[in-house]
């Protein structure tokens, strides 16, 4: 078997996974699913990747140390200002992750070798040497991520009203897809590691704080979205530097449209957000009233 068949194989693996966890494991074997099927999925998956369709260890990754650098100060800014909002802005809850000394093992297991397995197959899927072209690879492997993130089940009662259609838009879909396009994007230039320390960096903070920020699903919405978007700049334009080998000031001398074109795009996005807000809320309030 060739490496665009294993890959196609994978990505089917777990399009089906997806769809049985959803029609009948998830509910079907409760805690077992959750702490030993679903990981255990994973886990083996990710070692076949490893094994059989691309060798991350093994690859010596041009932009690694520039993008875990990136990930690790974004990622500790992200919770500095998630927490610093709710300071200012928001105030505090009673967190609803278990953080007993358990919980936190609990977590680490069920949600954080999620972030590492999911991660080291995404770039084995996309570095792989295969028939398919490198930016299909990326749609495909983004379009893929992006599925089985959902929980299809909740989700269709959030649509039960307007309110739920635009606060799963705003606060669910577009924060998925988006990070799921810059993780699948970076796992080309840097592999799995860069990622997962950035999800590892939000998550410890949501595991371990005993209080989180009280914010409005908005709130969370903008910084889940804007964050992995400036990433992606970021990211793109120290590439094309180095690339053309030409100092910053000179590149966006030579192509300002498309510096244009992004500020449009950043002000698009937040619009928006903004808009489904407001939405939501006037959608809200006249269903209270």
């Amino acid at each position: 078997m060739n490496k665009t068949a294993k890959v196609i194989v994978t990505m089917l693996l777990i399009i089906l996974f997806s769809v049985l966890s959803e029609l009948f494991l998830r509910d079907t074997f409760g805690s077992l699913y959750v702490f030993v099927i679903a990981p255990l999925f994973w886990l083996v998956l990710a070692i076949f990747s490893k094994f059989f369709i691309f060798d991350n260890g093994r690859h010596i990754f041009e932009y690694k140390r520039f993008l875990i650098v990136l990930l690790i100060t974004a990622g500790l800014f992200y919770v500095v200002v998630y927490f610093g909002l709710g300071v200012i802005l928001s105030g505090f809850a009673r967190s609803t992750y278990d953080t007993t000394l358990e919980g936190i093992l609990y977590n680490m297991w069920v949600l954080g070798l999620a972030i590492v397995t999911m991660e080291m197959v995404r770039s084995s899927l996309v570095n792989a040497n295969t028939t398919f072209s490198e930016r299909s690879m990326r749609v495909i492997v983004t379009i893929l991520f992006t599925f089985i993130s959902f929980n299809y089940i909740s989700m269709s009662k959030e649509f039960s009203d307007i309110y739920g259609i635009v606060k799963f838009l705003g606060l669910t879909f577009m924060p998925t897809i988006i990070l799921n396009a810059l993780l699948t994007s970076m796992v080309k230039k840097a592999g799995p590691l860069p990622g997962i320390i950035y999800q590892m960096i939000l998550g410890l903070s949501l595991w371990l704080a005993p209080i989180l920020p009280a914010h409005k699903w908005v709130v969370v919405a903008l910084m889940s979205s804007l964050m992995p978007f400036f990433i992606f700049l970021i990211m793109d334009n120290r590439v094309k530097m180095k690339e053309n080998k030409i100092s910053k000031t000179v590149l966006q001398k030579a192509d300002p449209k498309k510096w244009i074109i992004r500020f449009v795009v950043i002000g698009a996005l937040m619009l928006f957000l903004l808009g489904l807000f407001l939405v939501s809320s006037t959608s809200y309030q006249g269903s209270c009233s």
